[in-house]
């Protein structure tokens, strides 16, 4: 009885151990003809930290991360000839393509 509870006990254990296995259909492989991502606005905010504790935002800062995170992004994927294609998002919140 104790045999078949340790056995048991070491099946549940042990079955966490197992190796997942993701397979991709064939309608969710990358195509060759895909050749351009949609980038969605990006949130991104820096801000400085003053004496007191409060986190104070910095615009500027915040602009330029915004543009330097875009262009690794461009350079990344230019690499592998693949173009980003930029969402603005207008006032009505729709999305539009830049």
């Amino acid at each position: 009885m104790a045999r078949s509870i340790v056995i048991l006990f070491l099946t549940v254990v042990l079955s966490g151990c197992v190796a997942s296995v993701n397979k991709v259909g064939p309608d969710l492989a990358l195509r060759k003809e895909c050749k351009s991502i949609l980038l969605m606005p990006m949130d991104i905010e820096l801000s400085s930290l003053t004496a007191g504790g409060v986190l104070e935002p910095n615009a500027e800062w915040t602009t330029m991360a915004g543009q330097y995170v875009e262009e690794a992004l461009k350079g990344k994927f230019a690499d592998k000839n693949i173009s980003l294609l930029g969402a603005c998002r207008t006032f009505s919140h729709q999305y539009v393509l830049a």
